[in-house]
């Protein structure tokens, strides 16, 4: 049986090869791009915040979830971007540890740079974190009340393109 703590620390040491967000979550890739059949990622679900120097930077609470009522598709992208671009530093950024948090199961993801990305829970059920190793087959899910994985079938799971 597989540690699975042990398994998402296999990514200390690695560089974030490429960074998405969609919506208000967050998705660090490592060892390649979206799609690629090698690739880990660990996608985090609301509530994460990012932080440099141990100074607030964004959360996922910063992200707008629609545009404003006067407010242009062209202007809500434009006002989006800009708040993703807070997290650019992340790319190319190596990871130096991962702490779990023994009630909640947060995350604390430190990088080179004083920069770190953490989780808090915000719901007992809902999932906060999502580990993927696409080599290995294998999904972590991080809960509140606990940490489980799942096989990935070959076919049956949608990659992130």
């Amino acid at each position: 049986m597989i540690n699975l703590k042990t398994e998402i620390q296999s990514l200390i040491g690695e560089k974030v090869t490429f960074k998405r967000i969609i919506t208000n979550s967050i998705i660090l890739y490592f060892k390649g791009n979206p799609g690629d059949s090698v690739v880990k990622s660990i996608w985090i679900d609301p509530a994460w915040r990012y932080e440099k120097s141990n100074k607030y930077v964004i959360s996922s609470y910063d992200f707008p979830k629609e545009k404003g009522s006067n407010e242009s598709e062209k202007k809500y992208e434009k006002r989006f971007n800009a708040i993703c671009a807070k997290t650019n530093k992340l790319t190319n950024s190596r990871i130096l540890s991962i702490q779990f948090d023994n009630v909640t199961n947060d995350i604390c993801i430190n990088f080179n740079n004083k920069q770190s990305l953490k989780t808090w829970a915000s719901s007992s059920t809902d999932t906060m974190w999502t580990y993927r190793n696409m080599k290995k087959f294998l999904r972590i899910i991080g809960a509140c009340n606990e940490i489980t994985s799942k096989e990935i079938r070959k076919g049956t799971e949608k990659r992130e393109k």
